[in-house]
């Protein structure tokens, strides 16, 4: 067995160009897969002997660390160990030069990229040959990723932060899968982890248990040259602590439209006073709204709590419109018009607080720990199967149907 540490530049990765790869083996501990085994690999020789179609490269993922998640900016930071292991090049031979040679680290490597990696503060690749002729790739990467936010459910929103991870090498001579559980007693370890300690931001988000893949190939209109790439996004899901946002923002501003009923109080007959009390909660709920708007999303489109805020300014709005005219009826007509505004604060109210638990209920992490405690999710709707033979099942047929 040999282990290289290789000197050459950083893999290529979109957006600003990545610092140059820092040397060194202190990488971050990683208990979930060994790399220093030659376990790496799930399958069996007599399968990758058969498997002459395409390389296939299994992947792994480890997040050792969430540092920070910025909305506005649409971004997060965090540290990653990413493992690739090639499962069927133990018989291949590659000409280099003319010559034909053993796959080997110096002659071949999987060109990996991340598609959403902004910028790196860390980049370190380490790469060796186990004893079966299997070539496995170490990752370790501190940087930034660019993430599209959903914010239609804020403050009750949950978002998916994903590393979409692919190669230079054409999608018909490569495909990249998940590392799949071992068979044997630990059939049910996870290959691919979170370790939640070390989320920096647990006071604002939850973070779910594990990750998600889903596979993918490019558009040819992507490439300039037209060649399709293979895809593979690794899903990580975070859902917000509403807890603030609802003592701070929507608890007040319910208990501020409120005492608008006040109003109705002073005799209808003195109408500048009830224009007085009416549009002083107005101008109250309205510089409230100023006041938390540093703490909302400031995005094109509104979410639950914006409607939540509009709604309740225009409820004020209605009742001193009704103080402005309800002298000119009669004073039934002004009991009518304070049980009727009444009513109309109770249902509001209780309609959000059902869209409030309907949002949460739906973005729960909970449903994404239960049905996806194991990796491997090649659609993100489906749970992974987390068995082996399901994976050599998808690659025979795979296999059969010429892909």
């Amino acid at each position: 067995m040999q282990l290289n540490r290789t000197s050459s530049n950083p893999i290529p990765v979109s957006g600003p160009k990545a610092p140059p790869r820092m040397m060194g083996s202190d990488f971050p501990s990683d208990p979930v897969v060994d790399f220093k085994t030659d376990k790496f690999s799930q399958f069996s020789k007599a399968t990758r002997s058969r498997l002459t179609g395409k390389v296939e490269m299994s992947v792994a993922v480890n997040v050792i660390s969430l540092s920070e998640i910025d909305t506005v900016g649409q971004r997060f930071t965090c540290e990653i160990v990413i493992r690739a292991a090639t499962t069927n090049l133990i018989r291949d031979k590659i000409r280099v030069k003319g010559t034909e040679e053993e796959v080997s680290p110096k002659n071949w490597e999987p060109r990996l990229r991340f598609l959403n990696l902004l910028s790196t503060t860390t980049w370190e690749r380490q790469e060796k040959m186990t004893e079966d002729g299997e070539l496995a790739f170490k990752y370790h990467v501190s940087g930034t990723f660019s993430e599209q936010m959903e914010l239609f459910d804020f403050p009750f929103d949950a978002q998916d932060l994903t590393f979409t991870l692919s190669s230079a090498i054409p999608a018909d001579k490569i495909v990249m899968r998940e590392l799949q559980p071992s068979i044997g007693k630990d059939q049910h370890r996870q290959t691919s982890a979170i370790q939640n300690r070390n989320f920096a931001e647990s006071n604002v988000y939850k973070l779910a248990d594990n990750l998600r893949f889903k596979e993918d190939i490019s558009d040819a209109s992507e490439s300039t040259s037209g060649v399709k790439r293979p895809m593979l996004a690794m899903s990580m899901k975070i859902q917000r602590k509403p807890a603030f946002h609802v003592f701070n923002t929507i608890v007040p501003m319910m208990f501020i439209v409120a005492t608008s009923l006040g109003s109705f109080v002073v005799p209808r007959d003195e109408t500048a006073d009830r224009l007085s009390v009416s549009l002083t909660i107005l101008l109250t709920t309205v510089a409230f709204k100023l006041q938390i708007g540093d703490s909302l999303p400031q995005i094109s489109y509104l979410t639950l709590i914006d409607e939540f805020i509009l709604s309740s300014i225009a409820f004020v709005i209605l009742v001193v419109l009704s103080n402005a005219v309800v002298s000119t009826f009669s004073d039934e007509f002004d009991k009518l018009c304070f049980m009727a505004f009444a009513g109309l604060w109770l249902v509001m109210n209780l309609a959000f607080a059902f869209s409030f638990w309907e949002a949460s209920k739906r973005n729960d992490i909970q449903h994404w720990n239960r049905f996806g405690r194991y990796s491997g999710d090649s659609t993100l709707t489906e749970p992974s199967k987390g068995s082996l033979a399901a994976q050599l099942n998808q690659v025979r047929d795979d296999r059969d149907v010429g892909i």
